[in-house]
């Protein structure tokens, strides 16, 4: 089945890039033909035993709540070489699909997993397959690989990039061999060794400094890796004639501030500002900065549904300069439940009937999960249905325990959590212009290619 890659649009007029009714329809247009489809798996317990069986429950979100583009769900049993051990196929029924799998007495592994996805998912790119691991209990413990050491720190400004003259923030995030964050502190250095400020990890190896770069200065960080042993890492250079975009929360309320350098070319002058969710515009505003060089404004996000927020900053030859994601948490994807015993026999094969109460005339489809209470074995944390169909599914890069953003909603949940959106990128779509030689019309192409890892478009027009 072919990849789905570029949309290319007809050309329009330079001065209706600015219009909202433009990126208006091009999202329309995007949502309308490659509308994306996200899968979560339930399992009925957190470890088994070679010989068991897996059963499993499958939910399927589309762009478009309420929506369904596929019939038809399919699973695979992995091994950790990534070899297919079985297959199922299941029917997709009011956004959900349910089956098993038996699990071979034979296994040698601590783990399989299983890997669920739609023949609409196939267009794109197969890193959005969901993958869940399963965890499997032996007897004799399997031997553990042991990785060599590998300690890394990586450095990602607000917006995209450092520009001359404008302190802005830079976001930070530790990794080790395995990809788990780890605690991390340091200095900021010039290039003639003057320490600039220090750092610390604030919560799971993430953090943020700020900087205001001078023109023609490199910097670096000298920080120790868990064993003990200095480490450097360049930060990124920075840009002259650009702007950047820095959000912030304050007040529950969310805004951004767009700054430029104070020479720039008149194309650097006047912006134009806009944030979707969903593939939906949801704020849409022109900036003139002619006569001053930033300004802050809100933007309402009280009837937002939950989700992450793309927010791109365009210059006036309709180029994307800075971007950055938000997470709006509104808590308008979580309903009230009641659940009652209706019969209940603890006997040997006891007959127990259980009654889910949805309130309202709420449309459901749940699954419930039961575990022998006997087994001192606690669930495997790190994921939920709401972490994985509203935050994983759409940022690039490993999220540590994203469960744990949902558990609660005080302001340091919140302020964690969008360190975690400004140290993760957005893989929903790109926007990129690419200039036609010897016209001053330009069409604008929109990157479905999922994870990208560049900024830039490899776009080639003749």
């Amino acid at each position: 089945m072919k990849k789905i890659v570029l949309l290319l649009l007809s050309l329009v007029n330079a001065s209706l890039l600015f219009s909202q009714e433009l990126y208006d329809s091009l999202l329309t247009e995007l949502n309308t033909k490659y509308p994306q489809e996200k899968t979560y798996l339930q399992l009925d317990k957190s470890y088994y035993s070679p010989g068991e069986t897996i059963w499993f429950k499958a939910y399927i979100r589309t762009d478009v709540p309420g929506s369904q583009i596929s019939s038809s769900l399919y699973a695979e049993m992995l091994n950790e070489n990534g070899n297919v051990l079985d297959r199922k196929t299941m029917p997709i029924l009011f956004g959900g699909a349910a089956s098993s799998f038996l699990l071979p007495d034979t296994v040698k592994s601590a783990k399989v997993y299983i890997r669920t996805y739609t023949s609409w998912m196939l267009n794109f790119d197969s890193t959005l397959f969901y993958t869940k691991p399963v965890n499997i209990l032996r007897p004799e413990a399997a031997a553990k690989t042991i990785l060599p050491a590998h300690y890394t720190l990586t450095f990602f400004p607000e917006g995209g990039d450092l520009v001359t003259g404008i302190e802005s923030r830079i976001a930070f995030k530790t990794n080790d061999q395995e990809g788990q964050p780890f605690a991390v502190k340091g200095n900021i250095l010039d290039a003639q060794g003057k320490t600039i400020t220090g750092f610390n990890s604030i919560h799971n190896g993430m953090g943020f400094i700020k900087l205001n770069p001078v023109a023609g200065q490199a910097y670096k960080a000298i920080w120790k890796d868990i064993s003990g042993k200095t480490q450097e890492t360049p930060l990124p250079a920075a840009r002259s004639n650009a702007a950047t975009l820095s959000l912030s929360w304050a007040n529950n309320g969310l805004s951004y501030t767009i700054t430029r350098s104070p020479d720039v070319t008149d194309d650097m002058k006047e912006f134009i500002i806009v944030a979707q969710q969903q593939q939906q515009i949801c704020y849409a505003a022109r900036i003139n900065l002619k006569t001053k060089t930033n300004v802050t404004v809100p933007i309402p996000t009280d009837s937002l549904p939950d989700g992450v927020m793309q927010v791109t900053l365009f210059n006036k030859a309709s180029l994307p300069v800075a971007e950055r994601v938000v997470f709006i948490k509104n808590n308008n994807q979580y309903f009230i439940t009641d659940l009652h015993i209706i019969e209940k026999n603890v006997k040997k094969k006891g007959r127990n009937v259980l009654q889910i109460d949805v309130g309202g005339s709420l449309r459901s489809n749940l699954s419930v999960s039961v575990t022998d209470a006997d087994l001192d074995i606690k669930p495997v944390a790190g994921e939920n249905i709401y972490s994985q169909l509203l935050l994983s599914a759409d940022l690039r890069g490993n999220i540590y325990n994203p469960a744990y953003y949902f558990s609660s909603d005080a302001d340091s949940v919140s302020s964690q959590l969008d360190l975690v959106m400004m140290t993760n990128g957005w893989r929903r779509f790109n926007w990129e212009k690419c200039p036609r030689s010897n016209t001053n019309l330009k069409p604008i192409y929109l990157c479905r290619e999922k994870y990208l890892a560049s900024h830039l478009c490899n776009c080639q027009i003749k």
